[in-house]
């Protein structure tokens, strides 16, 4: 993605799970044909879906919710962990609308980088997705891994470094059904407690990504010990996701 918001000019194509501009699209799906498409602004923040990891997990999204979606509880919760554009969070939205499940699913965003914050509210207005009711996002949980960091960023900008957004809420913990986390792989590590603390005890699905092949051991050391089943889901061009299971207990 690139260039200034007038551009608009990402969009995935659904169908084989690829990204590419408008002009792309036209020629892949015919001259005035529909699709489905999740639109991004030029240049704001990380996450642009042409990477790697991003179409690891949006495969291992879309797989969820078509295999899953009819044992799905009401008021789903889905946390997209480092957030970025939005670009998971949207593709969470799409991939359960896609199977008749939209009107009970929440997702929220956490993101150190305010810039990114306000990049992913625009692109929730882009794609026709309501802030809050469908998705929110927030700065990272006072105390957590990363918090100390948004302090440091917004400090500089604002007196209150919560104007942007509000600090993700201490009652979240134990609540969501689905975490992702699609970030390097040291943040990975440092925030295992945290993600395991934030999800569904016992049933609680996990994707991990951002980390390459060299680094699988270190980061399933610090996962395996809250999360059953913790697996590599898939790999590409040395890049890995993993995916895993909260364990029943504390």
């Amino acid at each position: 993605i690139g260039g200034d918001t007038s551009q608009l000019n990402v969009v995935p194509v659904l169908a084989t799970l690829t990204f590419h501009s408008h002009e792309d699209c036209q020629n892949i799906v015919g001259e005035g044909n529909a699709y489905e498409k999740i639109v991004l602004e030029g240049g704001s923040s990380f996450g642009t879906g042409y990477h790697p990891t991003a179409q690891l997990c949006a495969k291992w999204i879309f797989d969820a919710f078509e295999r899953e979606h009819l044992k799905m509880r009401n008021n789903y919760r889905v946390l997209d962990y480092g957030s970025g554009s939005g670009i998971l969070s949207f593709l969470v939205l799409l991939a359960a609308r896609r199977v008749g499940f939209d009107g009970n699913i929440r997702v929220e965003g956490v993101e150190v980088d305010p810039i990114a914050i306000e990049a992913a509210r625009r692109n929730c207005n882009l794609n026709d997705y309501i802030e809050p009711s469908q998705v929110e996002f927030f700065a990272p949980m006072k105390g957590s891994p990363g918090s100390e960091l948004w302090d440091t960023i917004t400090g500089a900008i604002s007196k209150d470094p919560y104007e942007v957004a509000s600090s993700l809420p201490h009652n979240r913990v134990g609540t969501y059904d689905m975490i992702m986390a699609n970030i390097i792989a040291q943040s990975l590590i440092s925030l295992a407690s945290t993600l395991a603390s934030l999800a569904k005890v016992g049933c609680g699905r996990i994707l991990i990504s951002g980390l390459q092949e060299n680094q699988i051991q270190a980061v399933m050391h610090a996962y395996s010990p809250y999360f059953e089943n913790f697996k590599v889901f898939g790999t590409s061009d040395d890049w890995v996701v993993l995916e895993g299971t909260r364990k029943p207990g504390d």
